[in-house]
């Protein structure tokens, strides 16, 4: 007898990475910089879009930048970078689905004068496509050659 399951197949994998910079001015509320102390961040992924033969990765980065003001005090700045990751490939499909697994690699910031921070961040990571499929087992055969991954219709 033969036996069908439904099955996702990965028949894309790859690596990605790329590095994103913003310039921002420091509100006329807040002092002018003196030092720039510290940059933390976290990584919010807004979209995963598929089209035939590409994959398009939509991430903001939100930092917040510490420093101390010329008054001695110490201020924050928010500053989101959009970062945008693609990946091409003729296998992927529009009804195909996609994990990504991105990680922030690098997050820094740095006083381009006394009114204007510079904010980098790099992210990358791993994106794997699937398609729909379904594993037939042949439960008459012993060997495994009978277990195959069909695309499914």
């Amino acid at each position: 007898s033969v036996a069908e399951f439904k099955c996702l197949k990965n028949i894309y994998s790859g690596s990605l990475r790329t590095e994103e910079s913003r310039d921002v001015v420091v509100p006329d509320t807040l002092p002018d910089i003196s030092e720039v102390l510290c940059c933390e961040g976290r990584m919010l992924i807004r979209s995963k879009d598929i089209s035939p033969g590409r994959v398009k990765t939509e991430v903001n980065v939100n930092a917040e930048v510490m420093y101390k003001g010329e008054d001695g005090k110490i201020y924050s700045v928010n500053v989101v970078v959009p970062i945008n990751l693609t990946t091409e490939d003729e296998l992927i499909g529009e009804k195909c689905s996609v994990s990504a697994m991105l990680k922030m690699i690098r997050l820094d910031a740095r006083a381009l004068n006394p009114r204007k921070i510079f904010v980098r961040a790099e992210v990358g990571g791993e994106v794997m496509v699937f398609e729909e499929a379904k594993i037939v087992i042949n439960n008459a055969a012993a060997d495994e050659d009978h277990i195959k991954c069909k695309k499914a219709r």
